[in-house]
């Protein structure tokens, strides 16, 4: 819980809805779960934080029940570092929160945090004690979109290559734990495996 809070303005929250979903066999940002696709959860817990908020990577017609604006992505191909480009090129803000549409416990005090934690850096990241980086559930500023487009054109689809050209200032696990004990904002669905053991019931919902 995050209490009343007024919406941040200085930082945009945007959705990645661009993923093929080929291991989960549908579309993953229609999984329904207590009455809400994956995608309005995260659109409802990112409004509570963000003045603005979008989702990208998706198309209007797939997503009717959603109000805020969805936008293409503009580089060719998909994938995460195609979605977060095209999250930058077109928020309203200098920087953005990012996070994947298959997120289904998104953690509210952990995402303010993030978004109000070392606001000059280029971007700031989770990091798990496995040392595993979290770069859909991360902030970017727009000094990483002509990065994104570079290393895209190099033939490179990984988000942690950007780390060779701007340091990030990296969350590490106890820190992320004091908001977000479990750390279930890090959980996310890719196969119907996993979506069978986190959300039980839901797959028969899209298939």
């Amino acid at each position: 819980m995050i209490g009343p809070r007024h919406p941040l303005a200085d930082i945009t929250g945007a959705v990645l809805a661009g993923g093929q979903s080929k291991r989960m066999g549908f579309d993953k940002a229609r999984v329904r779960w207590q009455g809400e696709t994956l995608i309005e959860i995260a659109v409802r817990i990112l409004s509570v934080i963000f003045l603005w908020v979008i989702v990208v990577g998706g198309a209007a017609a797939a997503h009717p029940e959603l109000t805020v604006p969805i936008f293409p992505d503009i580089l060719p191909g998909g994938g995460a570092i195609v979605g977060v480009h095209a999250a930058l090129t077109h928020a309203e803000n200098q920087r953005v929160f990012v996070m994947a549409c298959d997120i289904p416990f998104p953690n509210a005090a952990l995402i303010r945090h993030l978004a109000n934690l070392a606001p000059r850096a280029p971007w700031v990241i989770p990091q798990t004690d496995e040392g595993y980086y979290q770069p859909l559930f991360a902030v970017y500023s727009q000094a990483c979109r002509p990065l994104f487009a570079e290393l895209f054109a190099q033939g490179h689809r990984q988000i942690m290559r950007l780390a060779d050209r701007l340091g990030p200032h990296i969350v590490a696990e106890p820190e992320l734990r004091r908001f977000d004990p479990e750390l279930r904002s890090f959980v996310n669905l890719n196969t119907p495996d996993e979506l069978d053991a986190h959300l039980p019931g839901a797959a028969e919902e899209c298939r």
